[in-house]
């Protein structure tokens, strides 16, 4: 019998750390699908109302992380016009699954969902407390979820990405 389960709290209630990833993460996609500014506020809008409806418990922190999203969001997009311009990423989160064959004969799947892409090139937001581009630049080749896309990337094209935002 599964009695033990009833009446327990979740193992992790809303957390900051990862609702303003996906906070921020829905903004760009939004953007990304759309070309538009109001698609960014619409996406954290959606994304907002997601939270709330998990975690209604957390309005306040939802209210102001979701504000913080908007805000930097738009900071982020305004820096980087030229270049969202000139990479002109048409695709966002969208599912990506291929079979690996392993050296032992074992066949895997791999399944992942990036951030944004175009034809040749990806890339992968990451909210950070600190922003040191020479640290990111020294450890990407150790980073696993880079690695990982760069995989599945290699697997559908039989290339590497040309340039890889992160």
């Amino acid at each position: 019998e599964l009695s033990y389960f009833r009446d327990l709290e979740a193992v992790e209630p809303w957390n900051k750390n990862t609702a303003y990833g996906s906070l921020f993460q829905a903004g760009i996609e939004g953007f990304i699908k759309t070309k538009e500014l109001r698609g960014h506020s619409k996406f954290i809008q959606n994304e907002f109302e997601r939270q709330i409806a998990s975690h209604g418990e957390a309005i306040d922190d939802i209210l102001w992380w979701s504000s913080l999203a908007e805000k930097q969001g738009r900071i982020f997009i305004q820096h980087y016009e030229k270049e969202l311009a000139e990479f002109n990423f048409t695709n966002s989160e969208a599912r990506h699954s291929v079979n690996i064959t392993l050296p032992s004969g074992r066949e895997i799947k791999l399944n992942g969902y990036i951030d944004g892409e175009n034809a040749d090139s990806f890339m992968e937001n990451k909210c950070r407390a600190e922003w040191n581009p020479e640290r990111i630049a020294n450890e990407i080749d150790l980073n696993l979820q880079f690695n990982y896309y760069c995989l599945i990337w290699y697997a559908e094209k039989n290339s590497l990405p040309k340039t890889v935002w992160y």
